[in-house]
């Protein structure tokens, strides 16, 4: 496994593409627009340790649904996640979907981090050369990022998406161990492939209970300073 930050408007693109013509070669969830606005810069969801500007330790979960029939092989995942300070980075799971809360974990990717700073549009963080790790179309599982370290000084954001696809969002503030519902949000800014090349459909909305807005409040108070 290993991690790649996209530093070009043409890697971008491709990427970017994944809701047009790419859509038939392997992607198995894309809120993605197309190049060269992937996402939404100026909003997001937070993801900090601690020892960051606001001083809490937030991780974020967004819920989705797999596109496709039956058994898929991922190979890859893309991200619009910027930073504003990159501490010690931060991580990346994917996890089941347990009645609308985060089950368990399937895989993870950890210590990533980017170049892409917060504001500015639209690299993305892509994750690649992923291997052992199967999604079954139809079911809904959980993009979980969360700071490397929960007392670091790491403070990122995860972009929304511009797509207007929403779906439950999650956050905790105690490492995980509790996870609170912001209910059905616009969801952050990432794709799933499958080296399967399933054709998808468009991603759809996937609404929980609860009407709590911290983690968008942080995301979007501790961030109106850029």
């Amino acid at each position: 496994m290993k991690s790649v930050c996209k530093r070009t408007l043409a890697a971008m693109a491709v990427a970017g593409s994944f809701l047009g013509t790419a859509a038939q070669a392997g992607v198995v969830f894309s809120d993605l627009g197309p190049a060269p606005g992937a996402y939404n810069a100026k909003v997001g969801w937070a993801v900090t340790g601690s020892g960051s500007f606001g001083g809490t330790s937030f991780y974020s979960a967004h819920e989705f649904e797999a596109g496709g029939v039956g058994n898929l092989s991922i190979s890859r995942i893309d991200l619009g996640i910027s930073v504003i300070a990159p501490g010690d980075g931060f991580d990346v799971g994917l996890w089941t979907d347990n009645a609308g809360m985060v089950g368990s974990e399937l895989a993870s990717w950890k210590a990533l981090t980017t170049l892409q700073d917060f504001g500015k549009c639209c690299e993305l963080l892509t994750i690649d050369g992923i291997s052992g790790l199967t999604l079954t179309g139809g079911q809904s599982y959980f993009l979980v990022l969360a700071p490397h370290t929960d007392a670091g000084a790491s403070d990122y954001v995860i972009a929304l998406n511009n797509q207007g696809v929403k779906g439950g969002q999650l956050y905790s503030s105690d490492g995980g161990t509790t996870w609170r519902s912001n209910g059905s949000q616009t969801i952050g800014a990432f794709d799933i492939v499958s080296r399967d090349g399933t054709s998808v459909p468009e991603p759809a909305t996937l609404p929980l209970l609860g009407v709590a807005l911290i983690g968008l409040w942080r995301a979007s108070q501790g961030r109106s300073r850029r």
